[in-house]
Parts: C-alpha cells; structure tokens; sequence
C-alpha cells in the first residue's frame, strides 16, 4: 500500500495532525511496532513511542506517538484529548493491510470473471460472496437488466412484471423528489444514500460506456450493514460490468436517453400488458396517443460516430415533439405518436427531406397504427420501406411503406412462385404488339389506369390529342378483343403493371 493511503487513514479515524516530512508515494508492505532493533527495512511503517526513536537517521518511515526530542528524522503525532496508543494505531494499519489484500483478491477475482467471458450475473455473483447483500443492475429506463442470485424485490422497491422487473412507481418518484437518478449519473464513483422508499440504505453507482450513461449499479443493505470498503468494491463491479457489456453490440449502441431500454423491450416483444405499458410511460415521462408510426433512419455512409448520433437524435426530438428516439441495431429508430392520422406537417416533411440529404440518411416511414403492442411489425415496415425505397426510388431519402406494400408482398411471395407467371397474358399480348408494330399501347393503357380512368387527366399526361387517347383506347379493346371497363379485370392489369415495376420488365 501507498504511505499516503495509510497515514490519511490515520488522520480520519483519529482526527489528528501528522507532522513531519515523508514520501506519500512510498510502497509499505508491513507494520511493526518500533522496538530497539538496529536494522530497519525500508517498505515497514513503524510506529513507536518517543523514547524509542533511533539515535541515527534511518530511511524507513517511523512515526511517533507524541512529541520525540529529536523531529527531524520522523513523524509523530501531537498528544490528544484521547490518548492513541501505539497498539491502537498497529492494529488499525493491520486492519487496512487486511482489506486491502481481500480488495486485491476481489479485484483479482472480478477480472478473472471477465476475462474467461462468464456474463454479467457470473461478475455478480463474486461481487455478491464479497458485498453480502443484494446487487442490482438497474438501465437507464428502469429496467431490472441483473440482480444477483436469489434476491428478493418487492421489499426494496422492485416490482416483477412478466419475465421483465422494474422499479416501482413509489421508487422512481423517489429519486425524482429526491434528483437522486441525476445525482447517480453525475458522480464519478459510488456513493451511499438513505433512500426514503424502502427505509434501507443503498449504494449507487453509474455505469457508462463511452461517456454515455446506461445504467447503474444499486446495492441494498437488506442482509447486514455496509462495510467501509463497500463503495470502492463497487466501482469495481461498475468497471468490470461496463467491460462486459461492451462485448455486446446492444449496449455499446445506447446513447443514454432514459427510455431507450423501454423502446427495446417494446420492439423486441418483452412487454404483453398495456397497463405497464402506461405505467412505464408515466414513469418516464412521455405520453402517447391515438395514432403511432416506426420511422427508422440509416445512414449511407455507415461511417456516422457516437457524437453525431446523439447530435441527431436530439436535432429529431426538437423537431417532432411527439417522438421517441434511440439507435438500435446500427440505425435510429423513432417512435412518433400523434392525436391525428398525419405524422408530419408539410412544412416538417420539407425540413426533414433536406437535413436527411444533407446528412446522407435515408428514412423509411411505416403505416400508422393504433395498437402499440403491434410496434414490432410495424418496425419491419420501417425496414422493408427503407430497403426496397432504396432499391426502387434511389433518388429519394423518405420512404413510405404505403407506397411499397404491394412490392413487400411479391418479396415475400418470390419464395414460392415466379412472379412473371402473375403477369396477364392480355398484357404480354399487348406488349408484344408494340414490339411488332412500334406502337405505345402498354404506356397508354398504364396511364390510364394510374390517373384513374379519366380520359382528360390520361391525354394530358401523354401529351396528346383527347381524340388521340380514344383512338388508342379503342384500338387496345381491339387487339385484346376484351372490354377493359370490367373492375376486375383492370385490377388484374394493374397488378401485372405491379409486377413488372417490380421485377423491372
């Protein structure tokens, strides 16, 4: 141990001065008590009386108790209205070498865990045969993510839902009465806390990965008083979770907003029951109403940085009030819920087409849906939209599953059947009597169905004369020999139109 580490803990636990000169950062090994020996070894702290202080200077440290003849060659601290024995302050540095080998072997232990890649509960359970009371690692939406093994809940402020725990509502609005979430997140180690919600004391910790915030550690005295070591064993669970979980893409990707780890368990189908949904919501501050999208935003380049992220995500939740944020699985994804069927307004939908070009993102916008138990199909909407937009209409940066569904269903169908067989054999007719004759009848007849049979909107798309377009149009009834005024039959054509834009024929 350091010299310093030493006499500080002197200074605290007997409130006295400490005079003389000596090099803190001197490495001791032993304590003795100082006796009338000639030789003294150089990493031994030696504590004895005045009139044992050696005739001749010696370079190990030897410290007085009470005031020598002679100060110059050691430390000694002044008399006190409670007498300090030499046997008193012995037993202390013994005590201190004590803890200090049984933290070595903590830390030892704890490092061994993490190297052979046991997991989160392996590291929480060594901590837990040193600690002796319950571990808790709690994310930054109030999710139970590990407890130690065997521990109980509700009596600490825990609250099992399902496969999911969190804390409870009497809790979180605790730490909000009391800033202790922000108070847990600013410090720089392990603190101790009463906590009013379950009458026992904690210690808390914050665990970050890259500077971010993504949860933190509670420990509660439920089974025996906290030891003086505690805090520092602590922040070394703290840094060995923090490695552990950098293994896992899942953490390294969360940005620290307090309801990432809420949208997950959402996405990913951890939560069945509205009413934690709800509850959940209330806890962390957001409300949602009747109508909600997944838009899900990736990036060209795939070269975007942690910095930038966090930058974009904050830039969104300024610009849509009414959204939820967060980077999952190497994209951001947002939650957007509004009181009306529209998600942006035109103006917004200007805005966010620009900054989405600038920045070199492309979004893809699910339907709107009203059952936010249903947000994981709809999060494969986002990704089906971003990914056939992309393929599809590559000079555009927002895409609308809406505008690709029909797309996403031949996709899907591509596994069982060809989809050039769907294809109306009137269509085919009609396009190899273009190729034969030079003509432009399969366009024509595409027009007229996309402007929804009105012969005006028709001619004025294809430049041509109203008489024109009738012509062609009796010509195409004609060659098919077929009215093409039947619902079904042009419902069949328009599929087929489909089709080729999907298979580019």
């Amino acid at each position: 141990m350091k010299l310093s580490d030493l006499m500080n803990r002197i200074i605290t636990e007997y409130s006295v001065e400490i005079h003389g000169v000596y090099n803190g950062q001197m490495d001791i090994l032993s304590v003795k008590i100082l006796g009338s020996q000639s030789t003294f070894e150089n990493d031994t702290f030696y504590v004895g009386t005045p009139d044992l202080v050696p005739i001749e200077k010696q370079d190990a440290f030897i410290l007085i108790t009470g005031i020598p003849s002679d100060t110059s060659s050691v430390c000694y601290i002044k008399e006190t209205e409670n007498e300090i024995t030499v046997t008193q302050i012995v037993n202390l540095l013994s005590d201190c070498f004590s803890e200090n080998y049984s933290f070595q072997n903590f830390k030892n232990e704890i490092f061994d865990t993490l190297y052979y890649g046991n997991g989160i509960n392996s590291i929480l359970a060594v901590a837990k045969a040193y600690l002796e009371n319950p571990i808790y690692v709690i994310d930054a939406s109030y999710n139970l993510l590990a407890p130690s093994r065997d521990e109980v809940l509700i009596s600490v402020g825990l609250e099992d839902h399902g496969d999911r725990s969190f804390l409870t509502s009497e809790a979180i609005d605790s730490f909000r009465r009391n800033n202790l979430t922000e108070s847990i997140y600013n410090a720089k180690k392990s603190f101790q806390v009463c906590t009013e919600y379950s009458g026992y004391s904690w210690i808390f910790c914050p665990i970050h990965i890259n500077k971010n915030p993504i949860g933190f550690i509670a420990i509660c005295d439920i089974q025996g008083p906290f030891k003086d070591s505690d805090c520092a064993l602590t922040d070394i669970i703290a840094h060995a979770l923090s490695l552990e979980m950098q293994k896992d893409k899942f953490f390294t990707q969360k940005t620290g907003i307090k309801y990432e780890f809420f949208l997950t368990d959402l996405l990913e189908n951890h939560i069945h029951n509205t009413e934690i949904i709800e509850e959940r919501l209330r806890q962390l501050d957001r409300v949602f109403y009747s109508y909600f999208w997944v838009v899900t935003l990736k990036f060209d380049n795939n070269t975007s940085g942690n910095t930038e992220i966090c930058y974009l995500i904050e830039y969104l939740r300024s610009l849509i009030p009414n959204s939820m944020s967060f980077f999952y699985d190497s994209a951001i994804v947002m939650l957007v819920t509004q009181k009306t069927p529209r998600i942006f307004s035109f103006s917004i939908l200007d805005t966010l087409i620009g900054y989405f070009g600038h920045n070199q993102m492309r979004a893809g916008i699910s339907q709107y849906f009203t059952n936010i138990l249903d947000i994981s199909e709809y999060y494969q909407q986002s990704l089906v939209a971003t990914e056939l937009g992309t393929s599809f209409t590559s000079d555009k940066n927002i895409h609308w599953f809406s505008d690709f569904n029909v797309f996403h269903l031949f996709k899907q169908s591509q596994q069982a059947i060809r989809l050039d067989t769907l294809i109306h054999p009137l269509i085919k007719q009609l396009q190899k009597y273009d190729v034969i004759h030079n003509t432009e009848f399969v366009y024509t007849l595409r027009a007229y169905l996309h402007y929804s049979r009105n012969a005006a909107k028709t001619s004025d798309a294809l430049h041509i004369h109203r008489s024109t377009f009738f012509y062609r149009l009796n010509t195409i009834k004609e060659i098919l020999d077929t009215p093409i005024d039947d619902s079904r039959m042009l419902f069949l054509f328009e599929l087929s139109f489909e089709i080729m834009d999907y298979l580019h024929c």
